[in-house]
Order: structure tokens, then sequence, then C-alpha cells
């Protein structure tokens, strides 16, 4: 448990809920990147493995959305 102090208030962080924001947002970039990389290829590779990369965003915000769902669930759980 991590205690911030600011003027008139202690803001507690739980390391459960820090890990949980930096895997979603890990995940977020993953998917970002994902996305870039399919624009940045697009007329650029066979169509066999333009097709592949278009997959690839798709299993990266499935990913993004379980990490926002954890994030999610956790907050409710303990009210962090």
């Amino acid at each position: 448990m991590i205690e911030k102090k600011s003027k008139d208030k202690v803001h507690v962080r739980y390391e459960g809920k820090d890990r949980l924001i930096g895997l979603y947002k890990a995940a977020v970039a993953h998917y970002s990147a994902t996305v870039d990389d399919v624009s940045l290829t697009r007329g650029k590779s066979s169509q066999q493995e333009y097709d592949r990369l278009l997959s690839l965003p798709e299993e990266a915000r499935v990913a993004a959305e379980a990490a926002r769902l954890a994030l999610g669930r956790h907050t409710q759980k303990h009210g962090c």
C-alpha cells in the first residue's frame, strides 16, 4: 500500500491497482502499435501477410478490454 499526502487528505494506492493500471496501459499501447503496423503495411505487403496482420489488432483489442475489465472489477471490489 502506498500513501500519497496532499494538503488535507491522504490518498491510499494499492500495488494491486497500480499493477492493473500498468497492464492496462501496456495493453492499450500494444493495441495502438498493432493498428499502426497494419496501417503502415497496407499496400506494401502481400494480401496473405496483410490478412494475417489484420487479426493482430483484434487480438490486442480483446486483451486491452480484458485488462480494462480486470481494473474495473478491482476498483469495484476494493473501492479504490
